[in-house]
Protein backbone atom coordinates (compact mmCIF):
# COMPACT_ATOMS: atom_id res chain seq x y z
CA UNK A 1 0.00 0.00 0.00
CA UNK A 2 0.80 3.53 -0.33
CA UNK A 3 0.44 4.96 3.19
CA UNK A 4 -3.12 6.08 1.84
CA UNK A 5 -6.31 4.70 3.93
CA UNK A 6 -8.64 3.57 1.60
CA UNK A 7 -12.08 5.59 1.99
CA UNK A 8 -14.18 2.55 3.58
CA UNK A 9 -11.62 2.06 6.21
CA UNK A 10 -11.29 6.38 6.67
CA UNK A 11 -15.43 5.93 7.14
CA UNK A 12 -14.75 3.31 9.77
CA UNK A 13 -12.31 5.36 11.49
CA UNK A 14 -14.42 8.41 11.53
CA UNK A 15 -17.09 6.70 13.20
CA UNK A 16 -15.23 5.14 15.91
CA UNK A 17 -14.03 8.08 16.86
CA UNK A 18 -16.92 10.13 17.54
CA UNK A 19 -18.13 6.60 19.40
CA UNK A 20 -15.67 7.30 21.54
CA UNK A 21 -15.93 10.84 22.13
CA UNK A 22 -19.69 10.47 22.72
CA UNK A 23 -18.88 7.71 25.30
CA UNK A 24 -15.85 9.83 27.06
CA UNK A 25 -18.96 12.97 27.15
CA UNK A 26 -21.11 10.19 29.16
CA UNK A 27 -18.67 9.21 31.20
CA UNK A 28 -17.82 13.09 31.71
CA UNK A 29 -21.95 14.31 31.92
CA UNK A 30 -22.51 10.90 34.21
CA UNK A 31 -19.42 12.28 36.90
CA UNK A 32 -20.68 15.47 36.79
CA UNK A 33 -24.11 14.66 38.20
CA UNK A 34 -22.69 12.43 40.45
CA UNK A 35 -20.42 15.23 41.97
CA UNK A 36 -23.39 17.47 42.01
CA UNK A 37 -25.90 14.73 43.98
CA UNK A 38 -22.80 13.98 46.74
CA UNK A 39 -22.88 17.88 46.97
CA UNK A 40 -26.38 17.90 47.09
CA UNK A 41 -26.30 15.18 49.70
CA UNK A 42 -23.89 16.89 51.88
CA UNK A 43 -25.74 20.09 51.90
CA UNK A 44 -29.11 17.98 53.03
CA UNK A 45 -27.30 16.63 56.08
CA UNK A 46 -26.09 19.70 57.17
CA UNK A 47 -29.61 21.28 57.27
CA UNK A 48 -31.02 18.32 58.94
CA UNK A 49 -28.00 18.49 61.41
CA UNK A 50 -28.87 22.36 62.08
CA UNK A 51 -32.57 21.63 62.14
CA UNK A 52 -31.67 18.75 64.83
CA UNK A 53 -29.64 20.84 66.97
CA UNK A 54 -31.49 24.36 66.97
CA UNK A 55 -34.90 23.88 65.87
CA UNK A 56 -36.57 24.05 69.75
CA UNK A 57 -40.54 23.20 68.82
CA UNK A 58 -40.44 19.95 68.74
CA UNK A 59 -43.36 19.15 66.02
CA UNK A 60 -41.36 21.94 63.65
CA UNK A 61 -38.10 20.11 64.13
CA UNK A 62 -40.21 16.61 63.43
CA UNK A 63 -41.53 17.97 60.57
CA UNK A 64 -38.16 19.41 59.04
CA UNK A 65 -36.26 16.75 60.06
CA UNK A 66 -38.93 14.18 57.76
CA UNK A 67 -38.77 16.17 54.66
CA UNK A 68 -35.07 16.95 54.47
CA UNK A 69 -34.91 12.96 55.76
CA UNK A 70 -36.93 12.22 52.77
CA UNK A 71 -34.68 14.43 50.41
CA UNK A 72 -31.95 12.33 51.32
CA UNK A 73 -33.24 9.39 50.60
CA UNK A 74 -34.72 10.49 47.32
CA UNK A 75 -30.86 11.91 46.55
CA UNK A 76 -29.36 8.69 47.64
CA UNK A 77 -31.92 6.52 45.32
CA UNK A 78 -30.71 8.96 42.66
CA UNK A 79 -26.67 8.46 43.42
CA UNK A 80 -27.60 4.87 42.84
CA UNK A 81 -29.14 5.02 39.55
CA UNK A 82 -26.26 7.74 38.51
CA UNK A 83 -23.02 5.66 39.84
CA UNK A 84 -24.85 2.46 37.90
CA UNK A 85 -24.80 4.96 34.55
CA UNK A 86 -21.18 6.03 34.91
CA UNK A 87 -20.21 2.00 35.72
CA UNK A 88 -22.08 1.25 32.44
CA UNK A 89 -20.37 4.24 30.51
CA UNK A 90 -16.78 3.22 31.61
CA UNK A 91 -17.24 -0.53 30.60
CA UNK A 92 -18.97 0.46 27.40
CA UNK A 93 -15.73 2.62 26.75
CA UNK A 94 -13.49 -0.28 28.29
CA UNK A 95 -15.12 -2.71 26.18
CA UNK A 96 -14.82 -0.03 22.52
CA UNK A 97 -11.29 0.21 23.05
CA UNK A 98 -10.46 -3.12 23.58
CA UNK A 99 -12.43 -4.12 20.10
CA UNK A 100 -10.83 -1.17 18.58
CA UNK A 101 -7.48 -2.67 19.76
CA UNK A 102 -8.79 -6.02 18.93
CA UNK A 103 -9.54 -4.95 15.33
CA UNK A 104 -6.35 -2.94 14.44
CA UNK A 105 -4.07 -6.27 15.82
CA UNK A 106 -6.40 -8.00 13.08
CA UNK A 107 -5.33 -5.35 10.29
CA UNK A 108 -1.77 -5.23 10.77
CA UNK A 109 -1.68 -9.53 10.80
CA UNK A 110 -3.80 -9.40 7.82
CA UNK A 111 -1.42 -6.63 6.12
CA UNK A 112 2.14 -8.54 6.67
CA UNK A 113 0.50 -11.97 4.93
Amino acid sequence: MSGKVPPERMAELRRGSKLRQRLQEEIEDATQSVHSTEDNIRYHYQQLSYIQAYEVDPVKRHRDMAYWQSNINQLQAQMTTLQHRLSVAVQDLRDFEEATAEISERAGRDEQT
